[in-house]
């Protein structure tokens, strides 16, 4: 008899529980998981006080104004962080999904989706760790200059630095624009950034990496963000002490719960157990509010990677009954260890008077002014963007060219020009695989990123698939010259479009496959009848990217996004900012760091297909067979003749020839 499997639990929070609802419920049950509805957030924070669940739905149901205030209280719980956030969407507010991303919800799931791509894109939302996700055949390979825009929450501001967290971990030096409710209230558009260091502790969010980065504004905005400065100022309530919680007990979680209160405290409750010590990791608390069972388990090996994951100034507090407590106390004789059958009602209190945290050691607090922003503040709220580059694409999946990685899980929005016409806004993306391009022309470029666009609906794919088409086959009917087609290569098509540039298409069809594809049909969709004809992938190589982002910096170093800044706009005014640039140490890094345009930017998969002569008719293939035979027995004899003449030296010469004369493969 097999093991029971322990089922997972999954809160969803959805306004009525349709069949269509409890047909999903039912689909995941079938995967371990035990689902239960609630119509209201206040029914689900009630549930969660009893039993914590590992994964949270949301569904747009409630009205966008109502959607809106969950996601809010959402991020703001510690009762549901370390929970797995999706978010189904039956219509599209772009707002909300901004809003859900900075949230850190994994995914935005079209509710009308098929139950079967609506599970296996759940599945890999909420796994723990990445899983192979197949792309989709038939894509068209682009080299367009494009834009990611990732989500971020803003922690703190000083004169002259910005700390946030996002899922990205840019080199130092490197240089993006940050949008938002900050930059808006200073009247820009976007905050010029350029990265000084990288964190991994003493982080806020669930974001996985925390970025230091100097910002600098066009000089007629410098005393409106002054400003701002002073009345973030007001706002901050001063240094906090960081408190995590361990306990499976809802009694424990709940009295903790109370007993921190207030604007001195930062809270973070770990659900699962795995998550105890990445938050000790990440979050980097003062204190570990830590059950005795949690203590014990595994032979104490639990307890151990997390005392190794905290800093030496931490407290670690173990309630319940641990009499073997001053074994452990000896085994850990530098570090603050208590012990208490209960929570102290004045715990609160000895923690503030040992704990005030400090202002960052890099700030100045003497020269500068410095404010920590609070979550639920909007100006937390922001995004990150960047140049990048749009490699393929597909009515559901794209991959894209960056010039430095993001995190796993990533939730990002795509900014490219074909996307803009076709759809009219910026859809999101879920990146599932990252990996480098070590090709020698990727530079600045050479990280990949896969992934399906996240919240397109079926209306929304139809138009771009078909965009698809009509840009494929409107790179070839320039080469229509019936009844062949003169651009015609062996496996694919070359030529120039004014749109897209320079452009290759290859059917990915090897050897004389090619030879059996069909010819096209009279509409000219031949990019479908290629693709369809054999089941391979589709690739539309450009040469040449189209027009950059409005807005966006144009990318002149590697892994240095110093380079060309757009005006960045201001009531009444624009002017342009300059970034230091990275001092180049030698010759070969100056010759590395040259500046990638437009023009002289060539994409990994370019090659310089063969051309070969448009087909003839039987006819006359007929009379030039007959002249390629009279013309062949003549030359044969002319060969023999000569070679009766010839010296024994050039018999060597000919041979050496020979090997030119065989067939090309």
């Amino acid at each position: 008899m097999s093991a029971k499997v322990k089922r997972q639990r999954l809160y969803w929070l959805s306004a009525q529980t349709t069949a269509g609802l409890q047909d999903r419920a039912d689909l995941l049950a079938t995967k371990g998981y035990e689902v239960s509805f609630y119509r209201s957030v206040e029914e689900l924070y009630s549930s969660l006080a009893r039993r914590r669940a590992g994964v949270v739905i949301l569904s747009d149901d409630f009205g966008d104004k109502e959607t809106e205030a969950i996601i809010r209280s959402l991020m703001n719980t510690p009762e549901i962080e370390g929970a797995r956030m999706v978010f189904v969407r039956y219509g599209h507010n772009e707002s909300l999904n901004t809003l859900a991303a900075c949230a850190n919800f994994r995914d935005i799931i079209p509710a009308e989706m098929e139950s079967k791509e609506w599970l296996s894109r759940f599945i890999f939302a909420t796994g723990g760790s990445p899983i192979p996700y197949v792309q989709p055949a038939g894509q068209v390979t682009l080299n367009n200059i494009s834009a990611l825009h990732l989500p971020a929450r803003i922690t703190r501001v000083s004169d002259s630095q910005i700390y946030f967290e996002s899922r990205i971990r840019p080199p130092v030096g490197a240089t993006m624009q940050l949008r938002g409710p900050l930059a808006a209230a200073g009247g820009l558009n976007s905050i010029s950034l350029t990265v000084v260091e990288n964190q991994r502790r003493n982080l806020l969010y669930r974001f996985s990496d925390g970025v230091v980065a100097t910002w600098q504004v066009p000089s007629a905005a410098k005393e409106r963000f002054s400003d701002l400065l002073t009345q973030l100022s007001q706002v901050d309530t001063g240094p906090k002490c960081r408190v995590l919680l361990a306990a499976q007990s809802a009694n424990v979680r709940s009295k903790a719960l109370s007993i921190f209160q207030g604007n001195r405290f930062e809270i973070s409750a770990a659900i699962r157990k795995q998550g105890i010590i990445d938050s000790a990791r990440f979050f980097t608390p003062d204190l570990v509010i830590i059950e005795s069972d949690l203590v014990r388990e595994g032979a104490g090996q639990r307890f151990r990677e997390l005392m190794e994951s905290l800093s030496d100034e931490a407290t670690v507090m173990i309630i319940g009954m641990l009499p073997e407590f001053a074994s452990i106390q000896a085994s850990w004789p530098r570090r603050h260890l208590m012990y208490d059958t209960d929570l102290p009602s004045d715990l609160a209190v000895k923690i503030a008077n040992r704990y005030l945290r400090s202002s960052p050691e890099s700030v100045d607090t003497s020269t500068e002014r410095v404010a920590s922003i609070p979550k639920k503040h909007p100006f937390s709220l922001a995004e990150v963007s960047f140049p990048v580059r749009l490699h393929r694409i597909h009515s559901q999946a794209v991959q894209i060219a960056m010039p430095f990685p993001v995190g796993n899980f990533a939730l990002a929005r795509l900014e490219t020009p074909l996307l803009t016409r076709t759809l009219g806004r910026n859809p999101y993306f879920k990146v599932t695989a990252t990996h480098e391009d070590t090709h020698p022309g990727a530079a600045p470029f050479n990280h990949l990123a896969e992934g399906y666009f996240s919240d397109l609906r079926t209306v929304e794919q139809r138009p771009l698939a078909d965009a698809l088409v009509q840009l494929v086959t409107a790179s070839l009917n320039r080469f229509d010259q019936r009844p062949g087609l003169a651009g015609a290569t062996r496996g694919g098509f070359a030529g120039r479009t004014p749109e897209l540039g320079s452009v290759r298409l290859v059917a990915n069809v090897p050897g004389p496959a090619a030879g059996r594809l069909p010819p096209p049909s009279f509409d000219g969709n031949l990019a479908v009848a290629m693709s369809v004809a054999d089941q391979r992938t589709l690739s539309l190589a450009v040469s040449e990217h189209q027009e950059a982002i409005e807005g966006m910096p144009a990318v002149s170093l590697p892994l240095d996004l110093h380079g060309e800044l757009a005006d960045v706009e201001t009531p009444g005014a624009a002017s342009k900012t300059e970034l230091p640039t990275t001092p180049v140490k030698d010759a070969a890094a100056a010759q590395a760091t040259q500046a990638v345009t437009d023009d002289d930017f060539k994409p990994p998969v370019a090659r310089k297909p063969r051309v070969q002569s448009a087909p003839v008719d039987m006819s006359s293939a007929i009379r030039g067979a007959l002249i390629a035979l009279v013309t062949g027995y003549l030359l044969f004899s002319l060969v023999q003749w000569a070679q009766s003449h010839v010296s024994k030296s050039g018999s060597n010469f000919s041979n050496q020839l020979e090997r030119f004369s065989r067939p090309q493969e």
